[in-house]
């Protein structure tokens, strides 16, 4: 899919990444009302999958700590 869109468009790969540990911390502290409950099987599932993507990534997010809205977007700004 993504060469389709690439014909059309300038497309820019990023991935967030986060150690397991914090993942699981948010997932069990957010707000149960606005997100989808998930089980921590699935969540150490889904951070597995993830981890084991490797593509050239035009840039990586150290979700660890949460970074400002601010950070992000300099961070995209500096790929364009």
């Amino acid at each position: 899919m993504h060469k389709s869109l690439k014909n059309k468009y300038e497309i820019k790969f990023i991935k967030v990444e986060s150690a397991l540990d914090k993942c699981l911390e948010r997932v069990r502290n957010r707000d149960s009302t606005t997100h989808i409950p998930i089980s921590a099987d699935k969540v150490e599932q889904y951070n597995k999958i993830a981890a084991q993507v490797s593509y050239n990534w035009d840039l990586v997010i150290d979700n660890n700590s949460l970074a400002s809205d601010l950070e992000i977007i300099q961070a995209i700004q500096a790929i364009e």
